[in-house]
């Protein structure tokens, strides 16, 4: 049962636009969210506020908070979509000041500078969400300590550098994208146990290892917009729902791509340099979403029915489309059809 208890002091009475404070009782843990607050948080001298175990400030205004809570049971801390601004320490003071804590969101604000390595020493760590900030340098090595991890998420920063080798083997969502991560994708990425992987827009360079498509839990995986190149094949086992490709190197013929992944509902391999025919869609039963666009592709039209797409993107060029025997598209949500240099077989 939760106990909800309201701050009532006398500067309530005359300021109505003070922050309403909440301390709620979930089990055995104690949760203080702070909503509609325009300044800094603190505590009041009486101690009203005792050990927190979950603290949420999201969706505020907030742009300093006060170090006079005790932290030292803390196992949440959200203080995401505010406007908090320069070094996470600066703000937070040493983050070692919370031993206890498993999750960890600071989204959604403008903290900058480098990634304190004191984040690696959170053992307890299991949900961290730094995205959407001004972060920049490399990812610390240290973050491969943080063994409890779950999700990670660094994206739409200004991280540089590469790649760690080592993450923790629990991790199962991993976003680094639209950064300015360089360097290759280290195979060893392949040996975790991650359901979505997503490093778009970055300067990601060499080839995309046979082992990403070999991991058996990866459904979603987005290496779009960055300069890989080399040839693209997937084999059993492909669990992939999701696979963006596009905007890269890749060349070779694409005719083996991804004849194992027979999941497939969004795929896009676009604006590459991809060589041979253009996939055979009746082997992805599942599919919703093809962009083949931009290409170098031989066009193979079908003589049979697509039944239940909701949007099918074919890269082909309409004058060798009329009078040759086109899809049957039954349900069809939608067809854009974009210009593309092909030829028919």
């Amino acid at each position: 049962m939760e106990l909800v208890l309201q701050e009532t002091v006398a500067r309530r009475r005359r300021d109505r636009t003070a922050p309403h404070v909440y301390v709620s009782r979930y089990g055995s843990g104690n949760t203080l969210r702070i909503n509609s607050v325009t300044s800094g948080i603190t505590c009041n001298e009486a101690g009203s506020v005792i050990t927190i175990e979950l603290l949420d400030v999201s969706r505020n205004w907030l742009t300093v908070i006060l170090p006079s809570l005790v932290w030292r049971n803390l196992t949440t801390l959200d203080l995401s979509q505010n406007h908090f601004t320069g070094p996470i320490l600066s703000n937070l003071g040493s983050i070692v000041s919370f031993p206890q804590l498993q999750h960890l969101d600071l989204s959604d604000n403008n903290f900058s500078g480098i990634l304190p390595s004191q984040i690696g020493s959170l053992k307890n760590l299991i949900f961290m969400d730094l995205s959407q900030n001004q972060f920049l340098g490399p990812i610390h090595p240290s973050f491969g300590s943080m063994v409890n991890l779950t999700v990670l998420d660094l994206s739409i920063n200004k991280l540089n550098g590469s790649i760690l080798k080592e993450l923790s083997n629990k991790l199962i969502i991993v976003n680094i994208s639209m950064n300015h991560i360089n360097g290759i994708i280290p195979p060893e990425i392949a040996n975790l146990t991650l359901e979505k992987l997503d490093i778009n827009h970055n300067n990601l360079v060499g080839p995309i290892y046979l082992e990403f498509g070999m991991m058996s839990r990866l459904f979603y995986l987005d290496f779009s917009s960055n300069h890989l190149s080399g040839n693209i094949y997937f084999q059993k086992p492909c669990n992939f729902q999701h696979l963006d490709l596009s905007t890269n190197l890749m060349s070779e013929d694409v005719t083996g791509l991804i004849s194992a992944c027979n999941y497939l509902e969004y795929l896009d391999i676009s604006g590459n340099n991809l060589s041979g025919q253009m996939l055979n869609i009746s082997n992805f039963p599942n599919l919703v979403f093809l962009d083949q666009s931009h290409n170098h592709l031989i066009a193979i039209v079908p003589d049979h029915s697509l039944r239940n797409k909701l949007v099918l993107y074919l890269a082909i060029l309409i004058p060798t489309i009329v009078g040759g025997g086109f899809l049957v598209l039954v349900n069809l949500g939608k067809l854009r059809i974009v210009y593309h240099t092909v030829s028919l077989l």
